[in-house]
């Protein structure tokens, strides 16, 4: 059984290195550089890392975004099994160990825990939070026929903590899925949708990753988090992958998806989108205006 592990990467020179080599040298494990047009020293690096290791692949391409690394990244794999990591993160040791004593021929989808890192500064400690995932809702519940309604319906409430690096998934099914080229923040958020909404899941209380937070990553940029908008919300609910019950969540999540965009704009101090977004939820949902927390922010942007 061999594994791909696809490393998108764009300017993290410093960082990559780290990712590399928290991977372990093996021949049944590929690891797919694909660099997204960097101006710095990543190709540099990785070349050096090359030459020392057998498994390192390197590929030059490009800017346009994270989604279409992968994307490539998926198209040049050869192995049975993907797991995508962050330029800016790391696997914890011997994951592999353990992973080989899960994955079967028949697991469709692996999902494991991490730990979010934020590093310490001049006023506060590192912080260190773990995420930990289980079935959903319980395990008595796993044959019965709306299993993977409550796994869906689970992870559009953030009760399933999936990440990049945390999970690993079968090629053959990743390849029906590809990530959202538009999207500059958010474009994963469909294709775990859809993973989960379709998948057969496999839940480990492993720690797979180090999820490493610092101040320039792209993952939480409220403009491209606005940019994508309320469009991620059509991209998730395709009916020709989801079931007519999960397309009932339509409407909900989309009142749900508008709050989130209300906070971000909110955080941005852009009253003035902040509320067409509130009053949007307000809208296709009414029960949301019962939300305190965001009622008060939506008052305070009154003023």
């Amino acid at each position: 059984m061999k594994f791909s592990i696809i490393i998108p990467t764009y300017n993290y020179g410093h960082l990559i290195s780290r990712a590399i080599n928290s991977i372990p040298d093996n021949k049944n494990i590929e690891i797919i550089i694909i660099d997204d047009g960097s101006t710095d020293d990543t190709r540099h690096i990785v070349e050096q890392l090359s030459q020392q290791r057998n498994n390192v692949h390197y590929t030059l391409k490009n800017n346009s975004g994270a989604a279409s690394a992968r994307n490539k990244g998926i198209e040049t794999s050869t192995g049975d099994y993907i797991l995508f990591l962050d330029a800016d993160d790391e696997l914890l040791p011997d994951l592999f160990t353990e992973i080989s004593n899960l994955v079967t021929v028949n697991t469709e989808l692996l999902i494991g825990g991490h730990l979010s890192i934020e590093s310490a500064s001049s006023n506060n400690k590192a912080k260190i939070k773990q995420h930990l995932t289980h079935p959903v809702p319980d395990k008595k519940n796993a044959d019965k026929p709306n299993e993977k309604f409550d796994q869906f319906y689970a992870y559009l409430k953030k009760e399933i903590p999936i990440m990049h690096g945390a999970f690993i998934v079968k090629k053959e099914i990743m390849q029906k899925y590809h990530y959202h080229e538009d999207f500059k923040s958010g474009e994963d958020i469909p294709v775990f949708a859809h993973l989960i909404a379709s998948c057969k899941i496999t839940f480990s209380e492993k720690i797979f990753l180090k999820l490493n937070k610092h101040n320039d990553s792209l993952r939480h940029n409220p403009e491209h988090a606005i940019a994508a908008g309320l469009k991620i919300v059509d991209c998730i609910f395709d009916k020709t992958i989801l079931s007519e019950k999960m397309m009932r969540l339509k409407d909900w999540y989309f009142a749900k998806r508008c709050l989130s965009l209300f906070r971000t704009c909110y955080l941005s101090n852009n009253c003035y989108q902040a509320r067409q977004y509130y009053f949007m939820a307000i809208k296709k949902q009414p029960a949301c205006i019962f939300k305190l927390s965001y009622l008060r922010k939506f008052i305070r942007c009154l003023f």
